[in-house]
């Protein structure tokens, strides 16, 4: 008699991955020859997190949760001669094997008509809400002109997610328009812009540049979305009396020269513990969304690094980037970084940003009028 994993183990030709992620099943999903995900003897009904068929008569996917982790799995049924499922084939791929996969699909064309559609619609949304907003200043009606820019901060909010969505879907792509941009003056012109609109809310960041050639090869579009992530999670996550410092300088690791970019701020991550004394939080923009994930990637992208850590109450994060390639003196050095600005209706990703945290904060008054 045929032994089962003999069986099946001519079937493993079939699947991406290596046989540590491989998995083989009885009839009952009980694994009679486990892998780094899967002991043996284990039920597979104990691990997946949605209902299953069982027997399966096709390729089955589901999700897995385990060690602290996502994976998805595939399930393929393996039949007898009378067409039923007696065994079967589990094959478990990591969120990270699943993003190789996904950098090969057309992830960011799914996403452009939801991009296009939310993009289309906000524009009206904004022309109407601007114009009632002067409607009721001039109007002096105060309270409905609160709800007008109640309006605006939802519609930030969501244009916000849509294009941080549609932004990383395209950095998964390979394709990268990179050119050489000086990263002290980009981080400058960026440093400028958010202090114009956060000067509504009384919060400002400081910049700090080495005075020297801080060149960088990357996309200039990518870079600006990314560092501004990065500056609006350090501005809602620090006190309101508080300053996050942006700091671009040189530095030698390894017998290689980079440059860093380096966030710090004042960390008011909260936790469960903080609600002990029944502190009032408003997390209505701090959210769980794509900024990590991007600011991670284009790092990566770059040929660079990115780490997160949090010391003495700070958190500090760095991309550490190659410097561009090549002699300097072959390339333009971009001393105004180039940043094109164009009326779509809506406000672009840098004003979008910075009035979440004004209307997170909220608009300081003036007390001595």
């Amino acid at each position: 008699m045929v032994d089962l994993e003999e069986q099946l183990s001519r079937f493993l030709s079939l699947f991406s991955g290596s046989e540590d992620r491989v998995a083989l099943l009885d009839s009952t999903l009980k694994c009679v020859r486990g892998c780094d995900m899967m002991s043996k003897g284990e039920n597979l009904l104990s691990l997946v997190r949605e209902p299953i068929p069982n027997p399966m008569h096709d390729m089955t996917e589901a999700s897995v949760y385990k060690n602290e982790k996502f994976y998805c799995c595939r399930i393929m049924p393996v039949k007898n001669s009378a067409g039923e499922s007696d065994a079967y084939i589990c094959e478990f791929v990591s969120v990270e094997g699943a993003r190789a996969i996904a950098e090969r699909a057309d992830i960011a064309s799914e996403l452009l008509p939801l991009y296009n559609a939310v993009t289309f619609n906000s524009s009206k949304i904004w022309e109407s809400s601007g114009k009632l907003r002067d409607m009721f200043m001039k109007g002096g009606d105060f309270e409905k002109l609160s709800l007008a820019l109640d309006i605006e901060g939802a519609m930030a909010n969501i244009s916000a997610v849509c294009r941080n969505a549609f932004e990383y879907a395209n950095m998964l792509y390979s394709e990268n328009q990179a050119a050489v941009i000086d990263a002290a003056a980009l981080c400058r012109a960026l440093g400028e812009r958010c202090n114009a609109a956060l000067a509504k809310c009384g919060r400002r960041i400081e910049v700090l540049v080495e005075l020297e050639d801080l060149n960088i090869w990357a996309d200039s579009r990518r870079a600006v979305v990314a560092l501004m992530n990065a500056i609006q999670n350090a501005l809602l996550y620090s006190p309101r009396d508080t300053e996050p410092i942006v700091a671009v300088y040189r530095k030698h690791a390894h017998g290689r020269e980079f440059v860093e970019i380096q966030i710090t701020n004042e960390n008011v991550m909260f936790t469960s513990r903080d609600f002990k004394d029944k502190v009032d939080v408003n997390f209505s923009f701090q959210r769980l969304g794509y900024g990590i994930p991007i600011i991670k990637r284009f790092a990566q992208v770059c040929g660079g690094r990115f780490d997160m850590r949090e010391e003495n109450g700070r958190v500090i994060v760095t991309l550490t980037l190659p410097p561009a390639p090549g002699d300097p003196s072959c390339t333009v050095t971009l001393r105004s970084p180039e940043l094109t600005f164009y009326s779509t209706g809506t406000p672009d990703i840098m004003d979008i940003m910075m009035m979440e945290v004004v209307q997170f904060f909220g608009e300081k008054t003036d007390t001595n009028s």
